[in-house]
């Protein structure tokens, strides 16, 4: 997967942008890739990495979630069928064979899912603890985030079977969409994509004695 911070993604959001344009070399495979698979390709990269030898690497970044899905279900499990369909018409295709093409590596992106990622970096823990604030007189410890999962965490676990954490839940997800959308420059990512759950500070000093790095470890 591309990360948020490399040359791909940047390539990728202009394309998205309607800066630029998908490399009029990879027009014709992308245009296959569409018509076989009924996915919208963003962009394809091909390059040599040294490892050590060089490895032929071809990326295939798709504009969101559920085109990436077709190709990888599983994260870092993709589809292998679809892998070789690809890998084979890319060689067949694409005058670059050489002495390493027969160890083409296959990837592939997911540019919406980097960029949520960015989104999510970008909110302060100052704006998590302002949201907290209003609802201390509700025993709202902490809220914690972890890429698209906030974790709202109450002071016991008594308090998750609170007729009134349904409610709650609800209104501090809301707030913390406003802090995305604060972030959110292309104005893509909604509100559904949030995923709230219940934790709480006695399990936290229980299980974890209050560390966060063995915390972040198994969440």
């Amino acid at each position: 997967m591309i990360m948020f911070s490399n040359e791909s993604y940047n390539k990728a959001l202009k394309i998205f942008k309607k800066e630029t344009t998908l490399n009029t070399e990879y027009i014709e495979f992308s245009g296959w890739i569409k018509s076989k698979y009924n996915v919208d390709i963003l962009d394809v990269n091909f390059e040599y990495i040294k490892n050590p030898d060089l490895v032929p690497r071809l990326e295939i970044v798709f504009k969101d979630d559920a085109d990436y899905n077709i190709f990888e279900p599983n994260l870092f499990s993709p589809d292998k069928s679809k892998v070789n369909q690809i890998k084979n018409y890319f060689i067949k295709n694409f005058d670059k064979a050489n002495d390493y093409i027969d160890k083409l590596f296959v990837t592939f992106s997911n540019f919406k899912a980097t960029y949520k990622d960015k989104v999510s970096v970008e909110i302060s823990d100052r704006s998590l603890e302002e949201i907290v604030k209003k609802y201390k007189n509700k025993n709202i410890w902490k809220i914690y985030k972890s890429f698209w999962t906030i974790t709202i965490f109450l002071q016991n676990e008594a308090l998750k079977t609170n007729e009134n954490m349904e409610k709650i839940s609800q209104d501090i997800t809301e707030l913390y969409y406003e802090e995305i959308k604060k972030h959110d420059k292309l104005k893509i990512i909604g509100i559904d994509e949030i995923v709230p759950r219940f934790d709480s500070k006695e399990l936290f000093d229980r299980n974890y004695k209050g560390n966060w790095f063995y915390y972040s470890r198994d969440h």
